[in-house]
């Protein structure tokens, strides 16, 4: 959960239950610690799909893993990287399917584990969608652009910007016309919201 799927969440009230009906939620970014600490919470760790999600997939090795999200030629990028990493992808689909197609491509393909990178908020709500009509236990990670990051579409921020926090400012940086709103509007709702 970012400062970005706070202010979806807000005025989204089927996204926000989507989020609400998940089994996991982790904290992302900046934005969330500060509110955690305004609450007077532990912020924990930053979660950040980014970092996390390629750290599961090695611990899910051997499973069967679907990749959905993104567009070509990014989407058999990341699966040919996963795969010479070992790992078993055993279903692809870009993220710009209607939802019947994802629905048909899980009771399709038996996967164990499905990585969603579509963006919020359509894969909260398919993952919900998924997780009711799965006939076997599934991990369903929602992981925005994760598929892109693996397929290397998108650099990440040099470490010294992680670790102080400013990989937002990073990404600002190279997509201005995507990420303007999100960042620069979307962070003063967010912060009028938090307050």
């Amino acid at each position: 959960l970012n400062a970005h799927a706070f202010n979806l969440a807000w005025d989204d009230e089927p996204f926000a239950n989507a989020l609400l009906g998940s089994d996991i939620l982790l904290r992302d970014g900046i934005g969330m610690k500060v509110l955690f600490k305004c609450l007077g919470r532990d912020a924990a760790k930053n979660m950040n799909g980014t970092d996390f999600i390629p750290r599961l997939l090695l611990h899910l090795k051997g499973r069967r893993i679907a990749l959905w999200g993104t567009h070509e030629p990014y989407l058999s990028i990341a699966r040919d990287k996963l795969l010479a990493d070992g790992h078993n992808i055993v279903s692809l689909a870009n993220g710009f399917e209607d939802t019947d197609a994802y629905l048909a491509q899980l009771l399709d393909c038996a996967a164990d584990v499905v990585v969603l990178g579509m963006g919020m908020p359509k894969q909260e709500i398919l993952a919900e969608m998924l997780r009711k009509e799965a006939k076997e236990p599934v991990i369903i990670i929602a992981g925005g652009a994760i598929i892109d990051f693996i397929s290397d579409r998108f650099a990440r921020a040099p470490l010294i910007w992680r670790r102080c926090g400013l990989e937002w400012l990073f990404r600002l940086k190279q997509e201005p016309g995507r990420l303007a709103g999100r960042y620069l509007k979307g962070g003063l709702r967010f912060a009028g919201r938090a307050i």
